[in-house]
Protein backbone atom coordinates (compact mmCIF):
# COMPACT_ATOMS: atom_id res chain seq x y z
CA UNK A 1 0.00 0.00 0.00
CA UNK A 2 2.82 2.52 0.57
CA UNK A 3 3.77 2.38 -3.14
CA UNK A 4 0.32 3.52 -4.25
CA UNK A 5 0.35 6.33 -1.70
CA UNK A 6 3.75 7.45 -2.97
CA UNK A 7 2.51 7.49 -6.57
CA UNK A 8 -0.63 9.41 -5.62
CA UNK A 9 1.43 11.98 -3.71
CA UNK A 10 3.75 12.39 -6.70
CA UNK A 11 0.78 12.84 -9.00
CA UNK A 12 -0.76 15.45 -6.70
CA UNK A 13 2.52 17.37 -6.67
CA UNK A 14 2.73 17.23 -10.47
CA UNK A 15 -0.85 18.48 -10.81
CA UNK A 16 -0.03 21.45 -8.58
CA UNK A 17 3.04 22.20 -10.70
CA UNK A 18 0.89 22.19 -13.84
CA UNK A 19 -1.55 24.62 -12.23
CA UNK A 20 1.26 27.04 -11.37
CA UNK A 21 2.78 26.76 -14.85
CA UNK A 22 -0.59 27.37 -16.54
CA UNK A 23 -1.04 30.51 -14.43
CA UNK A 24 2.43 31.68 -15.48
CA UNK A 25 1.59 30.93 -19.12
CA UNK A 26 -1.62 32.95 -18.95
CA UNK A 27 0.13 35.88 -17.30
CA UNK A 28 2.90 35.85 -19.89
CA UNK A 29 0.32 35.63 -22.66
CA UNK A 30 -1.47 38.67 -21.31
CA UNK A 31 1.80 40.58 -21.15
CA UNK A 32 2.80 39.62 -24.68
CA UNK A 33 -0.66 40.53 -25.98
CA UNK A 34 -0.41 43.94 -24.30
CA UNK A 35 3.01 44.55 -25.83
CA UNK A 36 1.64 43.54 -29.25
CA UNK A 37 -1.38 45.83 -28.96
CA UNK A 38 0.88 48.71 -27.93
CA UNK A 39 3.12 47.98 -30.96
CA UNK A 40 6.12 47.55 -28.68
CA UNK A 41 7.62 44.53 -30.40
CA UNK A 42 11.15 44.30 -29.10
CA UNK A 43 13.35 42.21 -26.86
CA UNK A 44 10.74 41.90 -24.12
CA UNK A 45 8.11 40.74 -26.61
CA UNK A 46 10.40 38.12 -28.15
CA UNK A 47 11.58 36.89 -24.75
CA UNK A 48 7.93 36.59 -23.68
CA UNK A 49 7.17 34.43 -26.71
CA UNK A 50 10.21 32.24 -25.99
CA UNK A 51 9.18 31.95 -22.33
CA UNK A 52 5.67 30.89 -23.33
CA UNK A 53 7.05 28.21 -25.65
CA UNK A 54 9.35 26.87 -22.94
CA UNK A 55 6.58 26.80 -20.34
CA UNK A 56 4.31 25.00 -22.81
CA UNK A 57 6.97 22.34 -23.40
CA UNK A 58 7.42 21.87 -19.65
CA UNK A 59 3.64 21.54 -19.19
CA UNK A 60 3.50 18.85 -21.87
CA UNK A 61 6.41 17.00 -20.23
CA UNK A 62 4.67 17.08 -16.84
CA UNK A 63 1.39 15.85 -18.34
CA UNK A 64 3.27 12.95 -19.93
CA UNK A 65 4.80 12.17 -16.53
CA UNK A 66 1.32 12.29 -14.93
CA UNK A 67 0.03 9.82 -17.51
CA UNK A 68 2.98 7.52 -16.80
CA UNK A 69 2.25 7.73 -13.07
CA UNK A 70 -1.40 6.88 -13.69
CA UNK A 71 -0.37 3.83 -15.71
CA UNK A 72 2.04 2.83 -12.91
CA UNK A 73 -0.86 2.97 -10.44
CA UNK A 74 -2.90 0.74 -12.74
CA UNK A 75 -0.06 -1.81 -12.90
CA UNK A 76 0.06 -2.28 -9.12
CA UNK A 77 -1.39 -5.54 -7.82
Amino acid sequence: MPKIDELKARMDWLKEAVKILVAMLLAAGAGVAKLYLDSEIGVLFISGIVFMILVSVVIVAIVIKINKTISDIGDLP
